[in-house]
């Protein structure tokens, strides 16, 4: 009788992404992985936003700037190209990290969230903080 492998973070967010987006082709599957990335890349400028104004959404806010919706911006990934909403403060003087204002192409760092995910990185402040060590993004610890 053949040894059942013990199941994995990777194998159980491999099993999601199936019964969620139900690929049957290479394409549907790039497909899936894009909108991950996009959706987790929005996450991160959220969370990014957040620290920024010193209060996570629905808390009340602790200065005049607040938050002011968000505008769209296209990026070019391996997967092809993503939209994405991007969070904005009345001030305008946030700048995010995670994508810079006009940076159009997020190929080098996608492969880094895929992996966190494989991971099982839970919080898009874990994967910040997971940044902070990359050059790739020109973050450092203070």
């Amino acid at each position: 009788m053949p040894r059942k492998r013990p199941e994995t973070r990777l194998n159980k967010i491999s099993k999601m992404l199936i019964e969620e987006y139900q690929p049957e082709t290479i394409q549907d599957l790039q497909e899936a992985l894009k909108a991950i990335l996009g959706d987790t890349m929005e996450q991160m400028l959220k969370a990014e936003l957040d620290e920024h104004l010193d209060y996570e959404y629905g808390e009340k806010p602790l200065s005049l700037n607040t938050r002011n919706g968000s505008s769209k911006k296209t990026v070019k990934s391996s997967y092809g190209n993503i939209d994405l909403n991007i969070p904005r403060d009345r001030e305008g003087s946030f700048e995010p990290q995670a994508l810079k204002k006009y940076q159009k192409d997020i190929s080098n760092i996608e492969n880094q969230i895929i992996s966190m995910y494989a991971k099982g990185i839970p919080s898009p402040n874990n994967i910040i903080n997971s940044f902070h060590s990359l050059d790739i993004i020109g973050w450092g610890r203070p």
